[in-house]
């Protein structure tokens, strides 16, 4: 798959929100790369649900949340806060980078390559001070789609099993 169909052009978003759910809603009402979901509202209310099971803000300025979405593809967008939003992190620090994953049902083995790229890329403290260094949105998103694809291509393929 090429990059350019899990990041779509305008897949950063600088948030103001500094609530978890206010900021959830925000990024998938501002990104437009939610626009594609036929019904936002159902995938919003996906996410949240997930939220309220567990918290994937896992610490050092970072959640990673996501839900199902009719989507035919995965999807992916950042939220920026440079305030810091209340998540309910692990590290009970507020979290700066919020990506958000639309994935469809059916396709459940590469949402999963995808979610474990994107986590291995996020552990590492030089990649995330340098989104948070860019200056530009265009900036940050050349950086992670680069960074992103040479981790990806490193991801090996699960079997679905029927």
């Amino acid at each position: 798959m090429e990059e350019n169909e899990y990041f779509l052009d305008g897949f950063v978003c600088e948030l103001e929100s500094t609530e978890k759910y206010e900021a959830i809603h925000e990024l998938i009402d501002k990104s437009p790369v939610f626009q594609k979901i036929p019904d936002r509202k159902l995938f919003e209310s996906e996410v949240v649900k997930r939220e309220h099971k567990q918290s994937t803000g896992f610490g050092k300025g970072i959640a990673v949340t996501h839900g199902h979405g009719d989507t035919g593809s995965i999807l992916i967008a950042l939220g920026v806060s440079c305030e810091g939003i209340e998540y309910d992190a692990i590290d009970s620090k507020p979290v700066n980078l919020m990506f958000m994953i639309a994935n469809p049902q059916n396709q459940q083995c590469e949402y999963l390559r995808i979610l474990s790229a994107l986590v291995k890329l996020l552990r590492k403290p030089d990649f995330r001070s340098g989104i948070l260094a860019c200056k530009k949105v265009k900036e940050q998103e050349a950086l992670i789609r680069e960074a992103f694809m040479l981790q990806l291509s490193e991801e090996k393929y699960c079997r679905a099993t029927a």
